[in-house]
C-alpha cells in the first residue's frame, strides 16, 4: 500500500474558503502528471475546503482508468487530527491501494509524522506530494514531488 500525502495548490489570500489561483492550477496539475505517471492511485480523499477540493478534481483529471470522484473526509482539514484521518481512510484500504491524500499545513505534516514517526518532513510546498510506502507494518518516506522537482527519499 501506499499513501501520497499532498498539500494543495497555491490559494488566493482572501476569504474564509479560499480558491486556487491560476499558479495553483498549474501547480496542481503538474503534480497530478507526475503522479499519473508514476502510481496507479486507486482512492483519492480531499478536505471539503474549496482549495483542496480543487486539487483534488485536478489530479483526478490527469489520473489514467477509471473516473475518479474524491471523498471528502472532514478530518482532513488544517485542524484535522491524523490519527482520525488515518484510522478512517485505512479501515477501507487494502494492501495494494495507491492513495491520494489532499490536505493543508499543518494536517499534511501530522500525517506524515503519523505514518513514519521520526522523519523529518519535507517542506511541502504548494501541491507538494509525499509517497509513503508500507511495508509489513511499517511505513516509510519513499519520494516527495513538486510541481518543480522530484526527490526519491529512500
Amino acid at each position: 500500500m501506499k499513501i501520497i500525502i499532498m498539500r494543495h495548490g497555491q490559494a488566493a489570500y482572501a476569504g474564509l474558503d479560499r480558491v486556487l489561483t491560476s499558479d495553483g492550477k498549474r501547480e496542481a496539475e503538474c503534480t497530478a502528471i507526475k503522479l499519473a505517471a508514476r502510481l496507479k492511485i486507486t482512492k483519492v480523499y480531499a478536505s471539503p475546503k474549496t482549495r483542496a477540493q480543487q486539487t483534488a478534481a485536478i489530479v483526478c483529471s490527469k489520473l489514467k482508468g477509471d473516473l475518479y470522484t474524491p471523498i471528502t473526509l472532514p478530518e482532513l482539514t488544517p485542524a484535522g487530527n491524523a490519527a482520525l484521518a488515518l484510522e478512517e481512510i485505512l479501515a477501507t484500504a487494502s494492501d495494494d491501494d495507491h492513495i491520494l491524500l489532499v490536505s493543508h499545513i499543518p494536517l499534511v505534516e501530522s500525517l506524515a509524522l503519523y505514518l513514519c514517526p521520526g522523519m523529518m518532513p519535507p517542506l511541502f510546498v504548494t501541491a507538494g506530494a509525499l509517497i509513503i510506502s508500507q511495508n509489513g507494518e511499517l511505513w516509510h518516506p519513499e519520494a516527495f514531488i513538486s510541481p518543480s522537482a522530484e526527490h526519491a527519499l529512500t
